[in-house]
């Protein structure tokens, strides 16, 4: 019984339907009516509907009805109130829909909307266009579906032109679009229909804000079309002021970069055209290079640096003939080193007082592991670290035989006792300072005496999960004098959109502990704390004394 039950629950109201005579029940929403009493019965049992079929009330309303029909009267049948909405809203969409394709195919034949009020006109389309319910008048149309066929028309990329004629009488130009009203000047045309409607396809539109000129910057004195990265540089080095820039073109189509001066170096940082809209970093968005001068005289670009100086051949001229600022500027400016202590005031002087406590403090905490600079971390540490990593951190170190001798002079002898070549090949897995994806690059540098030479691998571009450096030219060779004071230092840093590099990632190893072939080199932060999954693959060639190892 309760699976038979189960089996009766699944039946729609539309099934029941069908289980009775034609016109006995009618279905809506799922809901089952009787198409007699209008009222809803249960169709999940049959049961249900055929006592209602039987009862008293039903046959009363039958015989009712059937007198009704053979007079001419008909009944309404019952719906539900969700299905009742629906079909007035369609009927509505129809309905406006209608009307919209009437408005647009009279502008498009350029058919005057008062047509629509025609007699004549008016029976025709209530004849033929049912869906259209009842024609609006020609000012409704004008009010509710020219404005919204105008639109269409504007975003499905047509653009209106309308001629501007000119002729002369008596010698005065003049500028019309009608006859009926003649300007002077294409000035007091734009201004007379900004008042005034301009009148064109049936519509009425009003001229609000000209079309921005998107090359604009190229009447600007501080952009070069054509300008190299050291031209430019050599321009921002002649002007001994931060805040001097200039904006140059690529020789990439659409792109640009702006050149500047910051702390007393040129920086350069890439603006990227899409469409009409220029892009510098990742998020600033403009719609005009002049734009985005503008915005940067007030917000600094640079740390606390502002746009300040466009660097113009005037300017340039002016700073190769005078010798002082003040004379480029007209502002004196005074050096803070050339003030006399006697003028500073006793304030002054405990503050001073205490700067030089603070810096004795460092000077004297010399194993802290941390810098007064952001980001810049202790190196000397770095390499203490990894010198005892290679007695197993036992805790102290014997002196090597020959630095106990009178004899030896390591920091004069130049004798080259090992080589070392070493090729970055790629990496893993390493850290993220932020949200944004990292574009890394490492440098490679020899801690010791007389070393002086670094590799540098290229920036590889939003990858920091396992960028790869097939590309590099070749190997780098370090020579190694004193290879128990010698330590290779791997340094992974990031590039932001000024070229400024940034720490992500380091290791320290001791020469001596080094041996030819591929290896991994696991990556420490900055305090030489191990980084999870992080490392390098390189290639290291040993020689000692020239001889292969």
């Amino acid at each position: 019984m309760a699976a038979r039950r189960a089996s009766t629950s699944r039946i729609s109201a539309k099934q029941r339907e069908k289980d009775f005579p034609s016109g006995e029940f009618h279905s809506s929403d799922d809901i089952l009516f009787c198409s007699v009493c209008n009222e809803a019965v249960d169709h999940n049992r049959k049961d249900s509907c055929v006592k209602h079929l039987k009862s008293e009330k039903h046959l009363k309303r039958k015989r009712l009805q059937f007198v009704q029909s053979d007079s001419g009267e008909t009944g309404k049948k019952q719906v539900t109130v969700s299905s009742l909405f629906t079909a007035q809203t369609k009927a509505g969409e129809v309905r406006d829909l209608a009307r919209f394709q009437l408005t647009e195919a009279l502008i498009k034949v350029d058919i005057p909307l008062e047509k629509v009020d025609n007699p004549s006109f008016k029976i025709f389309l209530e004849q033929n266009m049912k869906t259209m319910g009842v024609v609006p008048s020609a000012n409704w149309l004008r009010k509710q579906y020219a404005p919204k066929v105008f639109q269409a028309q504007r975003k499905s990329g047509k653009c209106n032109q309308i001629r501007i004629r000119s002729n002369e009488v008596g010698g005065t130009k003049n500028y019309f679009l009608t006859d009926s009203h003649r300007f002077g000047s294409l000035h007091s045309l734009i201004q007379h229909y900004k008042k005034r409607p301009l009148k064109f396809n049936q519509v009425e539109q009003y001229l609000t804000y000209a079309v921005p000129n998107l090359n604009l910057h190229e009447y600007q004195r501080w952009f070069y079309s054509s300008l190299c990265r050291e031209e430019a540089e050599e321009k921002l080095f002649k002007v001994p002021r931060d805040g001097a820039f200039l904006i140059r073109g690529r020789e990439e189509p659409g792109s640009f970069a702006i050149t500047f001066k910051a702390e007393g170096k040129v920086k350069h940082c890439k603006i990227q055209r899409e469409g009409r809209i220029y892009i510098i970093g990742t998020s600033a968005e403009f719609e005009s290079l002049v734009e985005l001068v503008n915005y940067y005289r007030k917000t600094p670009l640079y740390r606390k640096m502002r746009l300040r100086y466009p660097v113009t051949e005037e300017l340039l001229q002016r700073c190769s003939t005078v010798s002082t600022f003040v004379d480029v500027y007209g502002t004196k400016y005074v050096d803070p080193s050339e003030i006399e202590a006697s003028v500073l005031s006793e304030r002054d002087k405990r503050k001073k007082d205490k700067i030089v406590h603070r810096d004795m403090l460092a000077l004297v905490i010399y194993c802290k592991p941390k810098s007064d600079k952001k980001n810049k971390f202790d190196k000397s540490m770095h390499v203490n670290k990894a010198l005892f990593d290679l007695n197993g951190k036992c805790g102290f170190l014997l002196q090597p035989k020959w630095l106990k001798s009178q004899l030896s002079k390591p920091f004069i002898d130049k004798t080259v006792k090992q080589t070392i070549e070493i090729r970055v090949l790629g990496a893993r897995h390493l850290p993220k300072p932020s949200r944004n994806i990292v574009s890394p690059f490492v440098e490679v540098q020899v801690y010791g005496v007389h070393e002086n030479n670094t590799l540098k691998t290229m920036v590889v571009s939003d990858n920091g999960l396992n960028p790869v450096w097939l590309d590099t030219p070749q190997a780098v060779k370090f020579n190694i004098y004193v290879p128990e004071l010698a330590f290779l230092h791997f340094c992974v840093c990031v590039e932001d959109m000024f070229s400024d590099p940034h720490f992500l990632a380091q290791a320290t190893l001791p020469v001596k502990g080094i041996r030819s072939g591929y290896r991994s080199v696991p990556l420490k932060n900055g305090y030489s704390e191990d980084i999870e999954l992080a490392s390098l693959l390189v290639h290291v060639s040993v020689n000692e004394s020239g001889a292969g190892n």
